[in-house]
C-alpha cells in the first residue's frame, strides 16, 4: 500500500523513489520507447534484483515474455510493391499486459512457491506504483503551474493527461539554484 493510493483521492506522494520511477517512464517515452516496454524493463529489473537476494525469479522471465509479449509494429510502405517493414520486437515483458492480467497465469507457473509468487506480486504492485507516481507527478505539476499563474503550461499538462501525450518538461521537481547562501 502506497500513501498516495490509500490517502484519499487528492493524496500525492512525491518521494524520491516514486519521482525517479515516474521520470524513467516520461524520459523513456520522450526518447521513443513504448510505455509497455518501459514498464517491462522495470518489471524485469525488479525480478533480477529479487533474484540477487536469493529468490530465483529469473527462471520465469522467458515464460512471462512469451505470455505477455510486446506486439510487433508493422509499418506499411508506400509504392506498388506490397512490402511491409517490421519494427524490432522488444525482448521484454509487456508491462501493461502483465498489469491488466489477473494472477491466474503467474499462480500456475511451474514450480512456483508461495514465496516466489509473493515476490512476483510485489513487483506487480511496484509497476502499479510507477503508474500512480506518474499520475501524482502530473497532478503536482498541474497544481504548481496553476499556483504560479502559468495558465498555458497548466493547460498543456492537463491536455497531456487527457490525450495521453507527453507532458511539457516538469518544473515541480526542479530545485531552484542560487549563487547566494541562505539560511
Amino acid at each position: 500500500n502506497y500513501p498516495s493510493s490509500s490517502g484519499g483521492p487528492f493524496a500525492v506522494n512525491l518521494s524520491s523513489e516514486r519521482v525517479r520511477r515516474a521520470m524513467f517512464i516520461f524520459e523513456g517515452v520522450q526518447n521513443g520507447q513504448p510505455l509497455d516496454a518501459l514498464l517491462g524493463y522495470q518489471l524485469e529489473r525488479g525480478l533480477r534484483d529479487q533474484t540477487s537476494q536469493g529468490n530465483n525469479l529469473n527462471q520465469y522471465l522467458l515464460q512471462l515474455r512469451e505470455k505477455y509479449p510486446v506486439i510487433r509494429n508493422v509499418v506499411p510502405q508506400q509504392g506498388s510493391a506490397a512490402v511491409q517493414e517490421s519494427a524490432p520486437v522488444y525482448p521484454v515483458v509487456n508491462g501493461l499486459k502483465f498489469l491488466e492480467d489477473d494472477d491466474t497465469f503467474i499462480s500456475g507457473l511451474p514450480g512456483i512457491s508461495a514465496g516466489l509468487l509473493k515476490q512476483l506480486k510485489v513487483e506487480k504492485d511496484a509497476l502499479k506504483n510507477t503508474l500512480d507516481a506518474a499520475n501524482d507527478l502530473l497532478m503536482a505539476e498541474t497544481a504548481h503551474q496553476a499556483t504560479q499563474g502559468n495558465n498555458d503550461r497548466t493547460a498543456a499538462v492537463l491536455n497531456a493527461m487527457r490525450n495521453a501525450d507527453l507532458p511539457p518538461s516538469l518544473e515541480v521537481i526542479k530545485t531552484p539554484r542560487s549563487s547566494r547562501f541562505t539560511f
